[in-house]
């Protein structure tokens, strides 16, 4: 290949391999420069060009990723644009600084797309139909309590149009619910992950004479002071739990 190793050849033995190579997915350094390995992820989402990330200067292109409609990118990496996308309505950062915020300057029926990062504070629907969605995947976009209550509450009669979407929820504290607190209310909740929430009853979700929907989700190292560590369903609530 016309390099020797004193020259900068990091493996001599392979013609491909120099420092004018071009990376490629093979478990090589072909260029000989560690900063441009094929495994770097720049974006932070866990997941570098080879291992199946479709645009790794963004970290909510993933192939855990919700599609956008009219981006112009394929946000989930299966090689489709703009294929059962949803529309966002709001975003966070971009139209609201906070998620808080975003809820609470909603319209009926809005979608609140919220980038990946961790966000920080509680959230309260008060009674919002909206859809909050972390487009990212939940792996990627964490609400963090900070002990400063339930993570999320649902207590002004929210219904199935109160939606939660893709997060992880942490540092949740409350009597009931440290994770998600309900009362009187049946939002829909879906593909969350529930962790290190502490409650009197309900360390993850406490539903007190609410008809919650809980799919996809996982509940875990959650502490309750009394009883029900992960989920607590009491006072009249029938809800239903899906591949939890």
């Amino acid at each position: 290949d016309g390099w020797s190793e004193v020259q900068g050849d990091c493996l001599d033995s392979d013609a491909a391999v120099s420092p004018v190579g071009l990376e490629a997915c093979n478990g090589l350094d072909d260029d000989c420069d560690p900063t441009t390995s094929e495994l770097l992820d720049d974006d932070g989402d866990g997941l570098s060009d080879c291992e199946g990330d479709c645009g790794d200067d963004a970290a909510r292109r993933n192939p855990d990723a919700v599609e956008v409609c009219g981006d112009g990118r394929d946000d989930d990496c299966d090689g489709q644009v703009d294929e059962d996308c949803v529309t966002c309505d709001r975003w966070v950062p971009g139209d609201d600084a906070t998620i808080q915020g975003a809820i609470d300057a909603a319209s009926v029926a809005d979608v609140i797309c919220v980038e990946p990062g961790v966000w920080p504070g509680s959230l309260d629907f008060a009674g919002q139909a909206v859809h909050v969605l972390g487009v990212g995947g939940e792996l990627l976009t964490t609400i963090d309590a900070e002990g400063a209550g339930p993570v999320v509450l649902f207590d002004s009669g929210e219904g199935r149009d109160s939606i939660l979407e893709r997060f992880t929820l942490v540092g949740g504290e409350n009597p009931e619910g440290g994770g998600i607190s309900i009362l009187d209310s049946g939002p829909t909740l879906l593909r969350l992950q529930i962790h290190d929430c502490l409650a009197g009853r309900g360390g993850g979700v406490n539903s007190s004479n609410g008809y919650p929907l809980l799919s996809d989700s996982v509940v875990y190292d959650n502490l309750a002071w009394f009883h029900g560590g992960g989920i607590s369903f009491n006072d009249g609530s029938d809800g239903a739990i899906v591949g939890v």
